[in-house]
């Protein structure tokens, strides 16, 4: 079984492989193969073994096959049949090309919408779209790069959309938005002529209006002062 089963293709993801005969005393060469590549573990034990993703060129799934003496591999379980327990799936960076709005008040609550492509990138052997892969979703902290909030977790996406509630922040504070398939590869979204995703404004309170009445309709334009 494979902790952590996706990542860029950029590589980097760092993955558990869960089994059983990883560590005996008869093994020369310990490697691990991402569909052809090799990788070394970075450690391991009897039934846990650590690696992390090369980089590829191309998005897909590759079966993930240990080896004792890096020549003869695991392969899978059923005949031309690719086991999900040992599938590791590559995926492309997301390209989000519309981000709005882009402020909103330290009470959080603004529905955020995303546009973009990349969202839904995961498909079954057959073809089909998969609907168990989430997208994760957090703010980061411009200045002092840490979480804003919690994490959350987009499951259905329409017509390469979403939306996403904003946590609270202080005034002031310029956010980050961060997309991930794995919580451990991010992607941080930025327009382009911004260092930052979001800021947070103070919201603004009405304390009074003057004045307080008047007609349905007037053949003036009437005014009316707003304090706050």
């Amino acid at each position: 079984m494979v902790n952590s089963p996706v990542g860029p293709v950029s590589g980097g993801t760092k993955s558990t492989l869960v089994g059983r005969n990883f560590d005996q005393r008869n093994i020369c060469d310990l490697k691990v193969r991402y569909g052809s590549i090799e990788v070394q573990p970075k450690r391991f034990n009897d039934t846990h073994l650590q690696v992390t993703s090369p980089r590829v060129s191309l998005p897909g799934s590759v079966t993930l096959s240990p080896s004792g003496n890096a020549q003869n591999y695991a392969k899978d379980w059923i005949l031309h049949h690719r086991d999900v327990e040992n599938t590791f799936t590559y995926y492309q960076n997301m390209f989000v090309y519309d981000l709005h709005p882009q402020a909103g008040p330290t009470t959080g609550k603004t529905h955020l919408e995303i546009q973009g492509i990349g969202f839904n990138q995961f498909k079954h052997d057959n073809g089909t779209l998969r609907s168990d892969q989430p997208l994760y979703v957090k703010f980061v902290d411009q200045a002092s790069n840490n979480q804003i909030g919690e994490i959350g977790t987009v499951k259905n996406i329409d017509n390469d959309a979403f939306y996403w509630q904003t946590p609270p922040a202080r005034e002031g504070t310029k956010a980050i938005l961060m997309l991930s398939f794995n919580k451990q590869n991010w992607q941080p979204i930025i327009p382009t002529d911004k260092t930052y995703s979001y800021v947070y404004y103070n919201a603004p309170v009405v304390q009074a209006i003057d004045p307080h009445f008047g007609p349905v309709k007037s053949p003036k334009v009437e005014k009316a002062i707003i304090t706050g």
